[in-house]
């Protein structure tokens, strides 16, 4: 039977008090790749705690480090590299500079399984209650974020490599927006549709991966108790094909 894959997102909360109580808690996971946000007053912690992981972010400043992708060592073959899109475009606003997409490349559980791996944290403040985008700066940061995200995405596609994307995307459906086939392009759910890709949410954080490659076999919500921070964590179990 094949090894069921497990993703993770998890916000470690730039406020964490108990970063150890979350290292810990990622490494009791143990899973193949993470996407971790606001994790940059963590890394000290993070990497110690994590010594079987590969952490790619950018180390060209706190922003950067804000949004490591982490995949497990024992992955890594002669793909094994890590790398950073950064989105520096955005000012340096309240829900904007430390949102970066970071990506991780190795071989996953599966058959054929050349993944990329991409972590990123998308702009809070960013909806109406009717879900619509609010008419502000950082609604149009958000989608400047999504158009880079979907260009990763593609470049990955094109050169064969399957992508799983995991983040802390600040979206949901709310209000008069009710269904994923009636948010916009721009959404998570928008880009899914984009690339075929299934979505399966958590409030606002959210994994996307290729149907055809895997196959959801369950989910799991790790709770703020467990962790220190001011999210539920997610993770899910894909079995691939």
């Amino acid at each position: 039977m094949a090894t069921l894959v497990r993703i993770l997102t998890a916000n470690i909360y730039i406020g964490n008090a108990t970063n150890q109580k979350a290292a810990n808690k990622i490494k009791d996971l143990n899973p193949h790749a993470a996407a971790l946000q606001e994790a940059a007053d963590a890394l000290p912690t993070l990497e110690k705690t994590l010594g079987g992981y590969r952490f790619a972010y950018s180390d060209a400043g706190k922003q950067g480090r804000n949004t490591p992708a982490l995949v497990l060592k024992s992955l890594d073959d002669s793909h094994g590299i890590g790398n950073v899109h950064g989105c520096n475009e955005i000012p340096d606003t309240q829900c904007g500079k430390a949102r970066w997409i970071s990506y991780g490349i190795s071989r996953l559980p599966g058959p054929n399984a050349r993944r990329a791996f991409i972590a990123t944290h998308l702009n809070c403040g960013i909806q109406n209650d009717d879900g619509t985008a609010r008419n502000n700066n950082l609604a149009d940061h958000y989608k400047t974020q999504s158009a880079r995200l979907c260009e990763l995405i593609d470049a990955f596609r094109r050169i064969g490599w399957s992508p799983i994307i995991a983040a802390d995307w600040n979206y949901r459906l709310k209000g008069k927006i009710d269904t994923p086939a009636e948010a916009p392009d721009w959404s998570p759910y928008g880009i899914a549709r984009r690339f075929n890709l299934h979505y399966e949410a958590q409030g606002i954080d959210g994994i996307m991966w290729d149907p055809k490659v895997y196959a959801l076999d369950h989910r799991q919500s790790i709770g703020q108790e467990a962790t220190g921070s001011d999210h539920d964590w997610f993770m899910v179990y894909l079995r691939p094909k």
